[in-house]
Formats: structure tokens, C-alpha cells, sequence
């Protein structure tokens, strides 16, 4: 079905399936956003924020389409759940305590990857030094409809968010693709050093293009793109906007 709408986007019936098939992770979504609710009431915690989204179709059909040999029941972050704590003391607490619970709520990990100790390059979808800790989880269930769902979960602290807020909103605005890796040069260089500079203050690694500056370089390298390209003054019009 998701082959048919990548070529045929009016198919109603594949439109349908896929739809359907969408659908179904809404389940172990609430079922994963429940446990997590329940380890930070358990230990007197709050996490900032907590969402959970179901992948759009049109995101859906795009990604077949440049994944080529993908399908849609391969992918693994049609459902996705993000949670954002204070500090990186509290994303891998929050880590730990999973490991330790996972057979206890019905999901078993499938993979892991920390962005956050090994932040995506630029020749990655994601590149511009993108920082967040995604664990994959598959759902078990005795209703064959819901079994073997795959489910994402993103943790990242408050700092990272903002970055991965600030990227997609530039993106919008200045018809950038520096999420994927594509952007304009100034654009992407900014976004890194800032990823860098953030990561300085949260005690882990830097962008691997960074690693022979210091903090002052990193500071003066940043100094020098802002007044360049001005991000601060167009984020800071989008929030008075919004506001």
C-alpha cells in the first residue's frame, strides 16, 4: 500500500490501509507515555514535556519514496515519543530505569542510538550535529494487530530541544534543510558550533569538526555567524509573533 500511494497519491484503498495500519500504534504509544508517567510520579520527578505524535502519511509516503527498498511495516518511528528533562543526569536515569523494567510493560528493545555521546554528522539524515538519545522499542501483545508494533522514544534534555526547535523552525522560514544535512553552509556551520557549545555546558563530546577549538573559538566562531546571518533577531520576531 505504501508503494502503491508513493506512485499513486488518489489510491483511497491503499490510503486506507496505510491509514489504518497508522492508527494501531496508538495503543502501545499510550501504553510507553503511561510508564513513563509512572516513573516520574514513583520518583517525585516531572518531566517537561511529554509528547507522543503518529507520523503523518505524507512523511510516511515520502520516506518510502526515498528509502526505495523500505516498507511501511519496517519503519520504526511511525509511532514516536518524546520526552524532555531538565539535565543529562535525568535522560539516562530515565534510560536506566528501562533497561531495568522493560519486560515488566510488554515492550523489549530492538535499538538504540545515543546522539548525545555520538552526535550525527553531516553526511547523516539528521546531520548538523543533532543530540538526543532514540531507543526503538517493539510492543508485544496477545492481539496480533497491535504485536511486534515498533515504537520510537526520544529523550533529550531542555538545551537539546531548543536546538532541534530553533533548526526546524530556520528550516521553515529560510527554506533550509539544515536538519537533513543540506543547508545552507553559514546556516549549518551556526547550528553545529551552537550544538558544540551546548554540549560543552552539558559535559559531553563536541561535534567531531570541533574538537581541536576551545570554548573561546567555538564562542568567536559563533559571534562572527550570528552577526553574519542574524538567527537570534529572526527566532526572537518568531517568538514576538507568536506571542
Amino acid at each position: 500500500a505504501g508503494k502503491v500511494l508513493s506512485q499513486t497519491p488518489s489510491d483511497n484503498e491503499a490510503f486506507g490501509l496505510i491509514n489504518d495500519y497508522r492508527s494501531l500504534h496508538s495503543l502501545p504509544l499510550a501504553r510507553l507515555r503511561t510508564n513513563i508517567h509512572q516513573y516520574f510520579a514513583k520518583e517525585r520527578k516531572k518531566a517537561n514535556i511529554i509528547t507522543q505524535r503518529l507520523k503523518r502519511i505524507p512523511t510516511i509516503i515520502n520516506k518510502i519514496s526515498r528509502m526505495g527498498t523500505m516498507n511501511v511495516s519496517q519503519m520504526q518511528d511511525i509511532g514516536g515519543l518524546r520526552v524532555i528533562v531538565n539535565d543529562i543526569g535525568e535522560v539516562y536515569a530515565l534510560h536506566r530505569k528501562l533497561e531495568n523494567t522493560r519486560s515488566d510493560f510488554s515492550f523489549t528493545k530492538r535499538r538504540e542510538d545515543d546522539y548525545i555521546e555520538n552526535p550525527k554528522t553531516r553526511d547523516k539524515k539528521g546531520g548538523c550535529a543533532y543530540r538526543s538519545l532514540h531507543i526503538v522499542y517493539v510492543f508485544h501483545s496477545d492481539n496480533k494487530d497491535y504485536d511486534n508494533l515498533k515504537i520510537e522514544l526520544q529523550i533529550r534534555t531542555k538545551k537539546q530541544h531548543y536546538w532541534a526547535t530553533a533548526v526546524e523552525v530556520i528550516d521553515i522560514i529560510e527554506k533550509q534543510s539544515i536538519k537533513f544535512g543540506m543547508g545552507n553552509a553559514d546556516w549549518s556551520d551556526f547550528f553545529a558550533i551552537t550544538s558544540s557549545l551546548f554540549a560543552l555546558q552539558e559535559g559531553k563530546p563536541v561535534f567531531q569538526e570541533h574538537i581541536e577549538y576551545d570554548k573561546n573559538t567555538l564562542l568567536s566562531k559563533f559571534c562572527e555567524l550570528e552577526k553574519k546571518i542574524g538567527v537570534i533577531n529572526k527566532l526572537k520576531g518568531i517568538s514576538s509573533i507568536q506571542t
